[in-house]
């Protein structure tokens, strides 16, 4: 009998590939309807219902198929914005690289059935402000006027909601915010996917996994940036350095986390990896099963990140005191104020300390970021 990792893999990776499903008696009505809940946690309802459909109990699934088509079409009309509102850039000399969601979505065999929230803009320098203003006049609006890392900008007319990042990764991090350095020519080495430019795909590859990366260390990351990365690297392998992606990895103590993701990708989907370690790919299977889309499954999930991210900067102990005294490019997300009064983090700390006081889930928290703490030093990321 299959259990629901391998079930849910295996009928991914017949949408993935195109190949069929071979059925199988655990398919009854009731375990489909449980992947199907578990896909549209993972955001990629449309990719499992276009596989499990076929199988003689798809008929079970007929209740997603509403949900499904929605998700296709909503996401088929913001493709079209996406593209419509870079040639409206383009007439204001503004050229920002595509990255993500657009560039993955063309390497499926049905695009608009893997779907993106919003979509992932990089423009550095003086021309981040100029896109600002830009996106500003075409109506788009923000909640983040003053960050100086990235802003959120959605259009309320037409629903498209855009991240523009002056820089990939946030440089006051001291767990990542040096990982810029990788990317700070990327400009010059941009290429074009489908008419927009983008990362190079050496570069591109690099990303997509020292972004997975990030939000490993932070509360994990869910299956599909594993479709991602593996129809990335199969569709671009011979377009990508190995060599500059292997290296920079090992600098970073990412190598075996990548390995692991490839070697998902080729015990289930058949993709070959193109690189390996001696590493089992289970436990991280486990881990982004039960983390969901960036890891925002559960409060005690999100809070544990506090726990993993300490370990992944170097320090050696307090982990548990680092659940209750983050630093604050962590809090921000929660505490937006810290943006523009960072003074005001001791009151940021007192809040989550009397949270934590009221609230049952905190020996949870811990548990859990003593688990992942165990994951981290598996994969060579901290020292065992």
């Amino acid at each position: 009998m299959l259990d629901e990792s391998r079930a849910f893999m295996q009928i991914l990776g017949a949408a993935l590939t195109g190949k069929p499903l071979q059925d199988d008696p655990s398919y009854t009505p009731s375990f489909l309807q449980q992947l199907a809940a578990k896909a549209a946690a993972h955001h990629v309802l449309p990719l499992f219902y276009e596989a499990a459909y076929k199988l003689p109990q798809g008929d079970a699934l007929t209740k997603a198929a509403p949900m499904v088509r929605q998700q296709v079409m909503t996401q088929a009309v913001r493709t079209q914005q996406l593209e419509a509102l870079y040639r409206q850039l383009e007439k204001e000399n503004l050229r920002p690289l595509i990255v993500k969601g657009y560039v993955c979505r063309k390497l499926y065999p049905l695009e608009d059935h893997r779907p993106s929230s919003d979509e992932d803009l990089f423009i550095g320098g003086d021309d981040f402000l100029r896109c600002c203003h830009a996106l500003e006049d075409l109506g788009y609006e923000t909640a983040d006027p003053e960050d100086r890392f990235e802003r959120t900008y959605r259009c309320s007319a037409s629903g498209l909601c855009l991240e523009l990042h002056r820089h990939l990764f946030d440089p006051d991090s001291q767990t990542y915010g040096s990982w810029n350095r990788f990317f700070e020519d990327a400009a010059a080495h941009a290429t074009v996917c489908h008419g927009l430019p983008t990362l190079h795909p050496t570069e591109h590859m690099l990303y997509l996994l020292l972004h997975a990366f990030k939000h490993f260390l932070h509360s994990g990351f869910g299956v599909r940036q594993v479709c991602d990365i593996v129809l990335f690297a199969a569709h671009y392998r011979d377009s990508i350095q190995w060599d500059v992606i292997e290296n920079t990895l090992v600098q970073l103590r990412a190598d075996r986390f990548a390995a692991a993701l490839f070697a998902l990708g080729e015990k289930y989907w058949c993709l070959p990896a193109p690189f390996y370690r001696d590493t089992d790919p289970e436990p991280l299977l486990a881990d982004l099963m039960a983390a969901g889309v960036y890891g925002g499954s559960s409060d005690v999930r999100k809070r544990s990140s506090n726990i993993t991210l300490s370990a992944a900067a170097g320090r050696k102990s307090g982990h548990s005191l680092s659940a209750l005294f983050p630093p604050k490019n962590i809090l921000v997300g929660r505490f937006p104020y810290l943006k523009k009064h960072p003074w005001l983090l001791p009151w940021a700390w007192l809040c989550r300390i009397l949270t934590y006081k009221n609230n049952r889930d905190s020996a949870a928290t811990l548990q859990l970021g003593k688990q992942r703490l165990a994951l981290l030093k598996l994969y060579g990321i901290i020292e065992a």
